[in-house]
């Protein structure tokens, strides 16, 4: 199965956010035992290094080693110019998570892992958090 994952449950993994933190590692554990493939837009590592560095302060270094080893253990699907377009003339209300979603489907996934599943509401895709996906995908 291809999983796509949301920006914010990047951030989640990088800056041990709870409560969805340990959903989060459990998620990422179980797809690598199941060889699941999990993708994240390369917009995603922009958008995660921005938000940890910037608010979360954390130090450049650390950081650029660990998006490092997630960008050699998930496979980082490029941000492309249609991908944008469709965005742009879709009806999500966020464009972020337009071009997320569209990058999902380009990239041929299966699911989103998000916790934002409202602003998922016009997806074609099933949508739902890591907690979720725990409970629908670890006893099979």
């Amino acid at each position: 199965m291809r999983l796509f994952i949301d920006t914010n449950i990047l951030i989640d993994l990088l800056i041990k956010r709870k409560p969805s933190y340990f959903s989060v590692v459990k998620l990422f554990d179980l797809a690598l035992k199941r060889k699941d493939t999990i993708v994240i837009s390369n917009l995603s590592i922009i958008n995660a290094h921005y938000v940890v560095k910037k608010i979360e302060g954390v130090e450049e270094a650390t950081l650029r080693t660990v998006l490092h080893n997630i960008c050699t253990t998930c496979e980082i699907a490029p941000f492309t110019v249609n991908v944008t377009i469709k965005s742009l003339v879709s009806d999500f209300k966020d464009f972020e998570d337009g071009t997320q979603y569209f990058c999902a489907l380009e990239n041929n996934c299966h699911l989103i892992i998000t916790n934002n599943i409202k602003d998922f509401n016009l997806s074609s895709l099933p949508v739902m958090n890591a907690a979720e996906f725990l409970i629908k995908y670890q006893h099979e």
